[in-house]
């Protein structure tokens, strides 16, 4: 067994040999594309993909990184330094953000047949709180005629079993879709106990989690333009892990169940566009801790009504509006009295061209929410495409933002603090794209941006002398950094072969003393590693495909005065498949080795991640369309 925090000599050779290729992994399961779409001419990579849970799929995004309890434990993605709660979650551009704990759990969250994940460094149109950016999962319009049958069967280590069966249907107006995943696994991994004095390598057993998702969608196009859409999604999540801060020795039982519903009807016309939202969703989250005698039992819902709108006035000048209505209720034994909060978002903005290659938004908004203060960020987006044949591509975003304390800041018993602040952020982008190379066998592109985000009354838990913590305005906090990534591609007609590297520098800290000796000034937040390297490859000829990732990842502190901390790790992950079609079917087998170099590694203190292991999966599709 390789030490913790350590890689081989040869594991670190080949990791460093494959990120330093100028070299998007794709094939029939994974699909990394860069979009240029959206308001401010920044491009994100968007990765589709169609039987992983979103958090699976967002952490080959660069700069992003994914925070994992466990092989199918809790997924919470950070961003640009700073913590999941700084991030904004839209689930087919509803912000979903708990107002409970203010962040989301992304394994709840299953991408299927047409959906997507991407991330955006700023959609304040969108998404008040977005401090570090967006996470968007989103369904796609059904726009296919035909009929589309699809099952997947996956086995490998650990006792991993999933089985995903998808259904597609479209005729004239109506189209609809259903994808169903049912997974499972046992969970037996060895870990380093740091309750003890010296740490003691140890066996976690008969840990286990079972996942269920069903999401149906339907789908009505109107001749006037008009879109209809019906969009559901139920997750039943049960989980035997090692509870929060405990030896893994011991366990504790959590189930989640959870239900999103949203009706959305959009109209398109020449110079109006409308489109009016509503959505439910339902969360409950049980939690039996076996050693501390505990058991919790959370209730939210969330009910949210929207409109949206744009107005194209002249050839270079676009009007965009709208406003958010959303009511959040919680049970939980952790609040005195079951709690309620409304909240209320507005903005209204203005795109404008003034020349072919150049564009400018400006955005204001109107923001509250029950018993706090009412807040008016603003920002600014300028973007270019210079050059005779616009292929450049020149960005740079400005703007302040505030994110409210959760309920659980405010009314947690013992230790909520009703007193605490939003926090207040101020802070901007700039970066380019550019083709290298372009023809009509080979792409290669580069792209650069950096960031810099000061946060004032920042929101941090804080022991306390007591048995218990408190949240605190700690002052002010700056984050910033930079993230560059290449994209390079070959084919011909039976030759494919594709390459994605990226690179992240991620800073943040305190900028100012909160205490006298204040010595966690300057010093890195908690669990965001400094330096992130992603690197993907894959090539394929006549169906036989080949391909590997390595992500490699710096020292993470987990406490503010850095004095404990989790050493860096580094992933290979390699795969194998053959896919042959037979007229209307595809037949695909598909085998994978997942962290190849057998690195022990922990993504949270005290909560071990799979070692080696192995997946062999079987695709079949049936695909009728009609002409």
């Amino acid at each position: 067994m390789m030490k913790k925090g350590r890689l081989s000599h040869i594991g670190l050779l080949f990791m460093l040999l494959l990120a330093g290729l100028p070299l998007v992994a794709q094939d029939s399961l994974w699909i990394h594309q860069l979009d240029t779409t959206g308001i401010t001419g920044q491009s994100a990579l968007k990765i589709k993909s169609e039987e992983v849970t979103a958090g699976e799929a967002i952490r080959y995004a660069p700069g992003i990184f994914l925070r994992t309890t466990s092989a199918g434990g809790m997924q919470f993605v950070s961003a640009q330094g700073l913590n999941p709660q700084h991030l904004q979650l839209l689930w087919n551009g509803i912000p979903i953000n708990s107002g409970m704990l203010g962040m989301n759990d992304l394994s709840l969250f299953s991408v299927g047949y047409k959906q997507e994940v991407s991330y955006s460094g700023m959609r304040q149109d969108l998404a008040t709180g977005a401090i570090a950016g967006v996470v968007d999962v989103r369904s796609e319009l059904l726009t296919e005629d035909g009929f589309r049958f699809g099952i997947r069967q996956s086995i490998g280590s650990f006792g991993q079993s999933s089985t995903t069966m998808s259904h597609h249907g479209g005729k004239q107006q109506h189209a609809w879709s259903s994808n169903l995943i049912m997974e499972r696994a046992a969970n037996n991994f060895r870990y380093n106990d740091y309750t003890v004095l010296p740490n003691v390598e140890k066996q976690q057993e008969h840990g286990s989690f079972k996942r269920f998702n069903w999401s149906p969608r339907w789908q009505w196009r109107a001749r006037n333009g008009g879109v209809l859409q019906v969009i559901t999604e139920h997750v039943y999540n049960f989980r035997h892990i090692p509870p929060t801060l405990v030896s893994p020795m011991f366990r504790a039982t959590q189930e989640d169940k959870a239900t999103r519903n949203l009706l959305r009807y959009q109209q398109q016309g020449e110079k109006l566009r409308h489109e009016f939202s509503g959505a439910y969703l339902y969360n409950y989250w049980y939690y039996k801790d076996i050693v501390l005698q505990r058991e919790d039992e959370n209730i939210e819902h969330l009910g949210f009504f929207r409109y949206q709108g744009d107005w194209r006035a002249a050839e270079h000048w676009q009007l965009f509006y709208g406003a958010d209505v959303k009511l959040t209720s919680v049970s939980t034994p952790n609040y005195q009295d079951n709690q309620q909060e409304w909240g209320f978002d507005a903005h209204a903005g203005v795109h404008w061209r003034p020349v072919d290659y150049m564009k400018l938004t400006l955005l204001s908004k109107l923001s509250t929410r029950s018993l706090l203060p009412l807040y008016a960020p603003v920002s600014f987006e300028w973007s270019a495409w210079p050059g005779k044949k616009r292929k450049l591509k020149l960005w740079m975003r400005a703007g302040t933002d505030a994110r409210f304390p959760t309920l659980n800041d405010r009314f947690w018993q013992p230790g909520g603090n009703p007193e605490l602040k939003a926090e207040r952020s101020i802070g901007g982008a700039t970066g380019f794209s550019v083709p290298v190379l372009q023809d009509n066998r080979i792409s290669w592109r580069l792209k650069s941006e950096a960031f810099l985000t000061y946060i004032n009354d920042m929101i941090l838990w804080q022991p306390t002398n007591k048995f218990y913590w408190v949240p605190q305005n700690i002052g002010n906090v700056r984050a910033y950094g930079i993230l560059l990534e290449q994209q390079f591609a070959f084919a011909n007609r039976e030759h494919l072969f594709q390459i994605n590297q990226s690179y992240g520098l991620n800073k943040s800290g305190s900028i100012k003393p909160i205490v006298p000796n204040d010595k966690t000034v300057g010093m890195q937040l908690p669990y965001f590693p400094i330096h992130s390297l992603k690197a993907n490859v894959d090539y394929s000829w006549k169906g036989l495909g080949v391909g590997t990732d390595v992500q490699v990842y710096s020292r993470r502190f987990v406490t503010r005065d850095q004095g404990q901390q989790l050493d860096a790790y580094g992933l290979v992950n390699i795969h194998l498949s053959y896919r042959k079609p037979i007229h209307s079917w595809s037949f695909e087998g598909r085998f994978s080795v997942n962290n190849i170099l057998d690195q022990y590694y922990e993504e949270i203190v005290y909560r071990p991640m799979p070692i080696r292991n192995y997946l062999f999966t079987i695709i079949i599709n049936w695909n009728h369309v009609q002409n």
